[in-house]
């Protein structure tokens, strides 16, 4: 008897992986802020990590989200918003 062919699963990229997994963290932090207004320095760590994989509209969300909750995150909020206008540069 012939082995019947199996359908070949290809396996998502490693990049799309990582895009997706960053995304939904970024949709965490957001709504953590959110919730709290504040941003632990765990999460301002990771936010800034995440900064070069978030598209604009996520740097703004979040950035918004923080403007007004404390002058600690102008920093913060001055990179997430200096990202979203260089990502919309190069598209």
């Amino acid at each position: 008897k012939t082995a019947t062919p199996t359908t070949q699963h290809k396996e998502p990229s490693t990049s799309t992986i990582n895009l997706r997994r960053y995304e939904a963290l970024a949709d965490v932090i957001s709504r953590n802020i959110t919730f709290t207004g504040l941003i632990t320095a765990r999460w301002e760590t990771e936010l800034e990590a995440l900064a070069g994989y978030m598209s604009p509209d996520k740097y703004r969300t979040i950035a918004d989200h923080l403007d007004g909750a404390s002058q600690k995150y102008t920093n913060l909020i001055d990179l997430l918003e200096t990202r979203a206008e260089d990502k919309e540069a190069r598209v």
